[in-house]
């Protein structure tokens, strides 16, 4: 105060007069802002310097400008006062008091309004990057908002979608109004290019300020491929447990009767009982191997140890091995011999029993399966055909997944779990190989599989006779680009 009364009581011009007030105002704001930082100072470990920082960071305009402001109102309010009394100050204060009033509520307001506009930010960011669909959806039925994540589920674009009626949009209703808060369904939707996807949805309501609702909020996502996984699971699981009680039984049976000692038969007719609880203790093994070897191939742990084998010794082996287990086959071969290729060679007599079991599995009685064994330029192919009833077009490329089953009379009598030709493929992929099937429904089918030749000796010239038509085995071309014609 006694600062303002002896400027006010300067007999000099209005300059000199700001100038004075300036210098005036420069040194009260910096002693005023040097007592409060050493008073923070006192009860926290920033020191000083920091202090004075944080106290203008952002906002050391609006501050000089309000000290200046201050000033210039002190030494016309102590004109007023020397010149016309203490009452005349009055028509000043109450003015500065309003305005200071407004200028600290605008400033929280513009600080809150910040605040509001970063948080609204970051929210829009997490739901325009999250991989769970988001929209919201009135209480008309239209759709109010539409995230990244639902145009790539659906197919349609947010200007699509917004403003249309859901049901209308996705081709199916939702249980919008009958789901509980938080509660999660599954539902049947249509996607803009016509495909038909399940998604897995929660719905939430949206309360109005008057009470009530106003929309919901609708978290999705694809499960399409889940549930099918889920659905082969369901599958493959009753599939093995039929496929683990059928041996078992005559197993359990045979056992049984010996142990009790009231298997009493001629020693002929013993034997071919032994024969049976072998081959059924063999069927047993081959489906743990299948099991393990899934189990490999999805960790990642599956070993192949490739080396120069001769490919022809180990399809004539293998042919003789299941002409000796289907006595009532006919299997016949056309090899061309010293065919050397780089590979495992348990892994190939894995691929060859795995393709020669399901020739046999789906020919019927009576029916011949054909073996073959040729060069082609770098490769060397091998195949097995049947006379069976033939595989769509539509499943050609899925017999070669795993759990995959073509539903018809001849599948679900011969039985199986669905893993040997997804397990050949890995194998023959895994040996840097090639594996197809051409086949046509009641024409039987061909598997063929290629493995890169040894690189060890010039190979000899291909025997023309053993060589098949290219209506049986692809040319060199489609062996070396994977696709069969």
């Amino acid at each position: 105060g006694w600062i303002f009364h002896a400027l006010a009581d300067i007999d000099a011009s209005w300059y000199v007069k700001t100038a004075a007030v300036a210098l005036a105002t420069v040194v009260g704001y910096s002693v005023n802002v040097v007592l409060v930082a050493w008073f923070v100072r006192l009860a926290s470990p920033e020191p000083t310097r920091g202090v004075i920082r944080e106290m203008h960071r952002g906002i050391l305009g609006e501050l000089v400008l309000s000290y200046m402001g201050l000033a210039l109102f002190g030494v016309v309010i102590a004109t007023f006062f020397v010149h016309e009394g203490v009452l005349s100050i009055v028509v000043f204060i109450a003015p500065l008091v309003f305005a200071r009033q407004m200028m600290t509520r605008t400033h929280s307001l513009k600080k809150a309004t910040d605040e509001l506009e970063a948080q609204r930010g970051e929210l829009a960011d997490i739901i325009a990057n999250t991989s769970d669909g988001i929209f919201t959806v009135g209480m008309d039925g239209l759709v109010a908002t539409w995230n990244p994540a639902m145009e790539r589920i659906t197919g349609f674009a947010a200007d699509e979608a917004i403003g249309r009626d859901l049901e209308a949009l996705i081709g199916r209703p939702l249980d919008l109004v009958q789901s509980e808060q938080g509660s999660t369904r599954d539902g049947l939707i249509r996607t803009k290019p016509g495909a038909e996807r399940w998604m897995r949805y929660t719905v939430n309501p949206v309360p109005a300020v008057a009470g009530g609702r106003r929309g919901y909020v609708v978290v999705a996502r694809d499960v399409t491929a889940q549930l099918a996984t889920e659905r082969l699971q369901a599958e493959f699981v009753s599939t093995v447990s039929h496929e683990l009680r059928t041996p078992l039984t005559p197993l359990k049976g045979f056992l049984s009767a010996l142990v009790r000692r009231r298997l009493v038969a001629p020693e002929a007719e013993l034997h071919e009982y032994y024969e049976i609880m072998l081959r059924q203790t063999t069927r047993l093994e081959r489906l743990i191997g299948e099991l393990l070897d899934t189990t490999q191939i999805q960790s990642g742990s599956l070993q192949v140890r490739p080396e120069t084998v001769d490919l022809s010794a180990l399809v004539a082996e293998e042919v003789q091995m299941c002409s000796e287990d289907h006595p009532d086959r006919t299997i016949t071969g056309r090899v061309e011999p010293a065919t050397l290729a780089t590979a495992d060679p348990i892994r190939v007599s894995q691929v060859l029993a795995n393709l020669l079991s399901n020739a046999v599995k789906y020919s019927p009685p009576g029916s011949t399966i054909e073996v073959g064994l040729v060069r082609e330029r770098e490769r060397a192919v091998a195949w097995v055909r049947d006379h069976g009833p033939g595989i769509p077009a539509s499943e050609r490329e899925r017999v070669f997944d795993r759990f995959h089953r073509i539903d018809n009379g001849t599948t679900r009598t011969a039985g199986g779990t669905g893993l040997g030709l997804y397990i050949a493929r890995q194998l023959v992929q895994a040996m840097g190989g090639l594996i197809w099937v051409r086949s046509s429904p009641g024409a039987g089918s061909t598997f063929s599989f290629s493995l890169p030749l040894a690189r060890t000796r010039r190979d000899p010239a291909p025997v023309e006779e053993s060589v098949p038509t290219a209506e049986e085995v692809p040319t060199a071309e489609a062996v070396l680009s994977g696709v069969a014609d």
